[in-house]
């Protein structure tokens, strides 16, 4: 018997992660994006090393309780709008994260989840 795949959703991912699920929004699809950490890699080489998923960062286009794992790769979360367009959603965070997961991992803190709560970044 094989072993059972994670799912890892890296928000804000350009192919950091080689097991995770990259999502974005639309902004790089734009002609001309590079991705930000060397400015050398379009999106078709992103796509060379795992899944891409454009999606609005107020409904991610996941199945409830899918992710093992979601990362947060220097993304914006809350209410607000960025140059970028919207931060990602708390909400959808939650929805998409395993039930029981402990922690959604982020570039500048790890955010909490827990049953009935907010996310909240932990100090």
């Amino acid at each position: 018997m094989g072993k059972e795949q994670k799912i890892i959703i890296c928000l804000g991912g350009e192919g950091e992660c080689i097991e995770a699920i990259n999502v974005n929004h639309k902004c790089i699809t734009s002609k001309g994006w590079r991705v930000s950490r060397d400015g050398r890699l379009t999106l078709d080489d992103v796509k060379k090393v795992g899944p891409v998923v454009i999606a609005d960062s107020d409904y991610l286009p996941f199945a409830t309780e899918c992710a093992d794992e979601v990362q947060l790769n220097g993304v914006p979360v809350g209410d607000h709008t960025t140059y970028l367009g919207k931060a990602y959603s708390p909400s959808e965070i939650k929805r998409i994260a395993k039930f029981g997961l402990k922690s959604v991992t982020g570039s500048s803190a790890v955010y909490l989840i827990q049953v009935n709560s907010q996310i909240s970044p932990k100090l």
